[in-house]
């Protein structure tokens, strides 16, 4: 039976990727200009798609000055008004006689985990405006920077289609890449069939949805060079976490590619082909904010016997909640969806299971997208050991 509401699984997802935004944590740290050895900026990286940079500087006349910027991240550029405070003094710290004027505005492109190129446009004409290059310098112990090699493969929705097997017919799939080069997509339904039927409590099945997400891992004269994985699973109640598929693709310029699973695994899931653009006549949902974002999806879960309704609701500032419809006063997971990147529409998620409070919480990426059926919402993410695909209509 085809089900038009929200549709969510969780399932495995790679290990050495856990979803976070194009910047990850570890790019926090000191960087600064090689040939201007004397100032530079202090970066941290911060939830919500936000970073804070402070920057040691010295103004016209030789006197230190410290810039403080309030940044957003969008994809790999931080960009955000920077702050001049002045007023309180030394020995008082009064809070009341601190001023912030804003000092003009900066964006940092991290262009790897090694080189950033810091670009600034002071509103005193002393300062003026100008860039420069910036090298890393120190990051926090313990943490490794890991960034996609940089590539050209268009960014947008994409779809594509497993091939027949013995084991398992043709699939039609759907997924957006982003601007790293990531793929994140999920099988939708049987070629010329029915959409595929996501298992809840109680549910039996003889396939289950499967979903995958593809690294840039080199790029080569004529195409980049992708390792893939693919997973299966029912949502919430069992213990399915193994790795189905994995194998090693590449895509081209022009958006088109190809994902050939591993020998070992070849028999569960077939060769998927791919090609840039919308399915089914999609598009793309760009310049969301909280106010286009917030609202209330609806989920449909299967069961054996019963369906399972449930609501994921998001505020304007990007609270999330996901509840069984029966339970509408308790969360299940909980946290935040943002629109970070949402100029090109590209969000950023962090939800919690509230039922079990140890496990770690699932992070990934979202957009909306315009159907046939209406406004939808597509979460794909994970949490380091399980992985979280979210499909729905809005209300």
């Amino acid at each position: 039976m085809r089900k038009n509401a929200l549709q969510l699984v969780t399932a495995l997802t790679l290990a050495s990727t856990a979803a976070h935004a194009a910047l990850p944590g570890s790019v926090s740290g000191t960087w600064y200009n090689l040939t201007q050895n004397g100032h530079g900026i202090s970066l941290e990286i911060l939830e919500g798609n936000r970073a804070v940079a402070i920057w040691h500087v010295f103004d016209p006349q030789g006197q230190p000055l410290t810039l403080y910027i309030d940044g957003r991240i969008e994809g790999r550029s931080i960009l955000g008004n920077a702050y001049a405070p002045r007023g309180m003094r030394f020995g008082e710290f009064s809070a009341s006689t601190l001023q912030l004027p804003t000092w003009g505005t900066v964006r940092i492109d991290v262009r790897s985990c090694e080189s950033a190129h810091l670009q600034w446009n002071a509103l005193d004409a002393a300062f003026g405006q100008g860039s420069m290059d910036l090298l890393a310098l120190s990051r926090p112990a313990g943490s490794e920077c890991v960034l996609p090699p940089d590539n050209d493969l268009p960014f947008g929705l994409y779809h594509g289609q497993t091939l027949a097997s013995s084991q398992r017919p043709e699939m039609r799939m759907e997924g957006l890449m982003d601007a790293d080069g990531r793929l994140w997509a999920f099988e939708r339904a049987y070629i010329g069939g029915q959409p595929l039927t996501i298992c809840g409590p109680s549910c039996v099945t003889a396939f289950v949805t499967r979903v995958l997400r593809t690294e840039p891992v080199r790029v080569e004269p004529s195409r980049v060079v992708m390792h893939t994985a693919t997973f299966g699973a029912h949502a919430f109640w069992t213990t399915l976490t193994a790795t189905v598929d994995s194998g090693i693709g590449g895509f081209g310029p022009d958006g088109t590619g190809s994902i050939e699973p591993s020998q070992s695994f070849s028999y569960v899931n077939a060769r998927s082909t791919w090609q840039g653009g919308a399915a089914d006549g999609n598009t793309l949902v760009t310049g969301v904010d909280g106010s286009s974002l917030a609202g209330s999806y609806a989920l449909t879960l299967d069961g054996q016997f019963v369906d399972f309704a449930t609501t994921l609701r998001i505020d304007s500032e990007g609270s999330a909640c996901f509840v069984y419809d029966n339970e509408p006063d308790r969360c299940e997971f909980a946290g935040r969806v943002l629109a970070g990147e949402g100029a090109s529409g590209v969000l950023d998620f962090d939800l919690r299971n509230q039922r079990e409070t140890a496990l770690a919480p699932f992070r990934g990426r979202g957009w909306l997208q315009d159907t046939a059926r209406g406004r939808e919402l597509v979460l794909v993410g994970d949490n380091g050991t399980q992985g979280l695909l979210v499909l729905g209509l809005r209300r």
